[in-house]
């Protein structure tokens, strides 16, 4: 039986035919046998004038939900659960990987989250032979798959609109999570692999040492949280489309 809670997944999404194609199949399974009352939403930026703003994307996602639901998960279009990962309604935002294997560019880095061996992980790496290249330890990571209230999004103002292309709008959302002294967890958080893709290029590193500013900048700003869920003002929804798995707003942005 369903819980009387509502779970919006909200997918940022440009040019990933396809992860798409196996992650909604997947995920809608995987929610399934939990029982989670839910829908699948996927916002997809049209426009290739601007770079890719994933955090703006996740705040068009959350706008424009309708009263019904009472929290959301913000997740990556190519990050699939191997293990249980509870999606479930939380107490406080929770990031729900423990342990992730990020395959890009023919390369595989193992990240742990929790200081901690994933038994499962490892034999996952041996029986697959997957090649290994190098292993991360990021207790402080807040990216990937994330559950909140509505209420809390609301009250750390969402996501920054400021983080255009790749990298560190995760660790901004974490930034803003404790600057709004909301709580966070990782609880029954779970092995995570992604589907493989291309992340490097001169493009990619421009945008990183410029999102890598903006993160500092939220670090040394001591005000409120600015320019983010509020203050969503500049896009345009051009064509929703439904499907029977899942909901397709496709949008416009702007700066």
């Amino acid at each position: 039986m369903k819980n009387n809670h509502k779970l919006g997944v909200i997918v940022p999404y440009r040019d990933r035919a396809q992860h798409l194609v196996k992650f909604i199949p997947y995920i809608t399974d995987y929610l399934n046998n939990q029982n989670i009352n839910f829908e699948i939403f996927i916002i997809e930026q049209k426009n290739y004038d601007l770079s890719f703003n994933k955090g703006m994307l996740f705040n068009i996602g959350v706008s424009l939900l309708d009263k019904s639901f009472d929290y959301v998960v913000l997740h990556d279009v190519d990050l699939l659960p191997i293990t249980f990962t509870d999606y479930s309604y939380p107490e406080m935002p929770t990031h729900l990987i423990s342990h992730y294997i990020e395959n890009h560019d023919d390369i595989n880095i193992y990240v742990n989250y929790v200081d901690e061996k994933n038994e499962f992980a490892e034999k996952y790496i041996i029986d697959n032979k997957i090649n290994i290249a190098k292993k991360v330890y990021l207790p402080n990571g807040f990216g990937g798959i994330v559950k909140m209230t509505i209420d809390d999004y609301k009250k750390i103002n969402g996501f920054s609109n400021e983080f255009w292309g790749w990298g560190f709008e995760d660790d901004d959302l974490l930034e803003r999570v404790k600057k709004a002294n909301v709580l966070w967890q990782r609880k029954n958080a779970g092995f995570v692999i992604s589907l493989p893709h291309a992340k490097y290029n001169q493009s990619t590193n421009n945008a990183i040492e410029n999102n890598k500013q903006q993160l500092q900048n939220t670090r040394n700003n001591k005000n409120k949280n600015k320019n983010g869920f509020f203050e969503l003002n500049n896009f345009e929804v051009i064509k929703t489309e439904k499907f029977k798995l899942f909901t397709k707003h496709n949008v416009r942005i702007g700066r």
